[in-house]
Formats: structure tokens, sequence, C-alpha cells
């Protein structure tokens, strides 16, 4: 098997097609029931879009990317563009080191992204957890 450099790694995080199709496996999927697993950070500047217009956007991102599998070192982003010259970066990010790959699934996506949403929407600022996986999400003027 080809080891894959930095740089296809990097280039291969940049779009979608990277992943591979949802398939069967015994990949465990994340679990978001506990906060130590997970990193997150949000920012908010002046711009401001509804709360509805923004869930609906982070729907819209699980919904596409539900059973993708993230391998070990890759990323999957997307800015979602919103109204008032906002917008929001949406990402998962797998450095897991006992696992090769994770499914992103969709109800987990959703459920911790409204989570942080809502953390963000009341000007807090959340971070903790191990380093194994992160999410993140931030927001800010374009």
């Amino acid at each position: 098997m080809q080891l894959l450099t930095p740089l296809t790694l990097l280039l291969l995080s940049l779009t979608s097609t990277a992943f591979p199709s949802p398939q069967s496996s015994n990949t465990p999927a994340l679990d978001v029931s506990s906060n130590s697993v997970w990193t997150t950070s949000c920012h908010k500047t002046g711009a401001t879009a509804s709360y509805s217009e923004v869930e609906t956007r982070i729907r819209d991102f699980c919904r596409r990317n539900n059973g993708r599998r993230v391998a070990k070192n890759t990323r999957l982003q997307e800015n979602i563009g919103l109204s008032s010259a906002l917008y929001i970066n949406l990402g998962y990010y797998n450095s897991h080191g006992h696992v090769d790959e994770w499914p992103l699934l969709q109800s987990q996506c959703t459920d911790w992204m409204i989570r942080i949403l809502r953390d963000c929407n009341n000007g807090g600022r959340t971070r903790g957890g191990r380093e194994e996986e992160l999410v993140w999400f931030g927001w800010s003027v374009s």
C-alpha cells in the first residue's frame, strides 16, 4: 500500500470526493455522548444570521456527508455562505491513532454542530476533551 504524503492528504481533504462511499464496516461510530472525545471552539464577529438559517445549513452539511468515511489525518470542511456577508466553517477532523477511519454519521453530526451553535449563539466558547478527534465551528465576516 502506497503511503500518502502530507500534500496528497491535504489535497484529498479539500474535496468531498476524496472520501469513499458509505459501506458496512466494523469501524465504530464516534461517541458524542461525552464531551471528552471532542475539542470545539467558536468565534463570532459583528455579522448576524438567523438561527434557523444557520441550523438549516448545518443540517444540509451533515445530510450530504452522512456515512462518509474520514480517514485518519484528513479533514472534511465546508464554508457555508449565509446572509449579511457571514460564513460558517463547519468541519470534522479525524486524527485518531487507533483506527484508520471514522464514519461521519448524520444524526451525531447534526446534534453536535447544533449544540456548538447554541454555545456560540450564547456568546460562549467551548473547548475541552482529548485531541484525537476535532470538530470545529467558527464564523466571521468574509
